[in-house]
């Protein structure tokens, strides 16, 4: 599958690099790239509440280890993506789940969703890979 990956933390540049890729056009966002926000930040709550201790963060990693190993998947896969742009976010990665980052396996192995997908989707079932676990080849 051909993936195109917009990393929020760098919307614009990955923007215009998937626009180039899709249509060979520059700079679709315009010269001071001013078309939509560049800081999406939530004013209205409180920064207290924004803010995970190192405690509840190590614990939300691990509990999203597979989905950081898909995540890595994806960034390698990404054709709008250099290898300096992809090594950028693993290394913004390792700022945040430094363990999971460096991992290429978790303790959990990742759910087969075949039937939720089948039941909350409607896919047919015999269309679905077996089992059906979100792996990225």
């Amino acid at each position: 599958a051909t993936i195109l990956v917009l990393r929020t933390e760098h919307l614009a540049e990955d923007w215009n690099a998937a626009e180039r890729v899709v249509s060979g056009r520059e700079n679709i966002l315009g010269e001071d790239q001013a078309i939509f926000p560049h800081n999406n930040v939530n004013s209205n709550s409180d920064e207290k509440a924004k803010h995970l201790s190192d405690e509840s963060r190590v614990l939300v990693c691990e509990k999203m280890c597979n989905e950081i190993q898909v995540y890595k998947k994806i960034l390698s896969s990404a054709i709008n993506l250099n290898e300096k742009q992809m090594k950028q976010s693993l290394e913004e990665l390792k700022e945040t789940c430094p363990v999971e980052a460096m991992a290429a396996t978790c303790g959990d192995p990742l759910p087969d969703i075949t039937e939720k997908l089948v039941k909350g989707r409607g896919y047919e079932k015999e269309k679905i890979p077996e089992p059906f676990t979100g792996e990225i080849s």
